[in-house]
């Protein structure tokens, strides 16, 4: 049980991790007539309000699925589609999202290693 409440815990925690930490555009578009800072700006900007809200809702939060869907298909107002796509890119690059899936799947294996034995049982 312990390891289950852990684990809710580091799940808990890494949402709350994403949501409140907007990734920092890494590349800026040459074809973008804005500077860095605005796009950046205009980026924070949509996550705050469209992302993070979805990420953490305490009664239906997103699946990631659905998160990945939002992001790739929702355009960022004052955001060039070449930067957007830039950012939505380094996401899946860097498994943002994944940790949650990871977590899960680590004590998925960790719970598996009991079955059959004496302490699945109790």
């Amino acid at each position: 049980m312990m390891l289950i409440m852990t684990t809710q815990a580091a799940i808990r925690n890494h949402r709350l991790l994403v949501a409140y930490n907007p990734l920092k555009l890494q590349h800026h578009s040459t074809t973008c007539r804005k500077s860095m800072t605005t796009c950046q700006c205009n980026w924070e900007n949509a996550w705050w309000d469209g992302i993070a809200p979805h990420y953490l809702h305490p009664d239906f939060p997103c699946s990631l699925q659905a998160i990945f869907l939002k992001l790739e298909q929702t355009p960022v107002l004052g955001v060039t589609p070449e930067c957007w796509m830039q950012a939505v890119e380094t996401i899946k690059e860097q498994r943002i999202f994944e940790v949650e899936d990871d977590l899960k799947a680590k004590v998925f294996n960790k719970l598996k290693a009991f079955e059959g034995t004496q302490i699945w049982s109790s």
